[in-house]
């Protein structure tokens, strides 16, 4: 990994790691991405693998940073790392606010039908990233299609699902019955840690 590299992720995790607190009050969240060039821009690509572990590394370092500040904030919060399957620049640290201490928020992603292991082969222990620290939960990341659905033809409904979009109701049965369109965007894993350093 090249030096510059190493310099970045640093330069972000010192951006990055003292969150300002009050922002979940009300049961809002606070995230940090990985905002850190050249991978994340108008294009974002993945690094190499051994730079996302030491980007683990870091994400890894600032959740013990971020428990302690909200701990001592004393609001009610969930910490999760997010961990993206094939779109790995998208990971991120996201801290939500909960109505009691103990709660937890599972409304960003889809349940997956099955759960998925989480890769350790591939992102293995590094540094202070450890892929067994952590309670893992996969979702999937689904992409929706709401607009102009009632100008579609019949032809490109069926070319929507040949090309592995899913059709479906939102609220059937009711005066706000939707028809919509999904399809999977990419898988995530979801992990709070189970013990925390001091």
């Amino acid at each position: 990994m090249r030096k510059k590299h190493l310099q970045n992720i640093n330069s972000w995790f010192n951006q990055y790691k003292s969150p300002p607190v009050g922002a979940i009050k009300g049961n809002r969240d606070h995230y940090a991405g990985l905002w850190i060039r050249p991978w994340y821009g108008i294009k974002k690509k993945n690094p190499p693998l051994p730079v996302f572990l030491a980007m683990l590394d870091a994400l890894s370092r600032m959740y013990d940073e971020w428990d302690k500040a909200f701990k001592k904030a004393g609001y009610p919060y969930d910490l999760q790392l997010w961990v993206y399957d094939e779109h790995m620049i998208e990971s991120q640290l996201v801290c939500a606010g909960v109505e009691k201490h103990g709660d937890r928020r599972t409304n960003y992603f889809t349940d997956c039908p099955e759960q998925y292991k989480f890769q350790s082969g591939k992102y293995f222990k590094y540094g202070h990233f450890d892929p067994d620290d952590f309670e893992w939960t996969a979702y999937e990341v689904r992409n929706y299609l709401y607009e102009k659905l009632d100008e579609l033809t019949e032809k490109q409904i069926k070319k929507l699902l040949s090309n592995d979009w899913h059709e479906d109701i939102c609220k059937p049965g009711t005066e706000e019955q939707e028809r919509y369109f999904w399809r999977i965007h990419d898988f995530v894993w979801v992990g709070r840690k189970l013990r925390v350093e001091s």
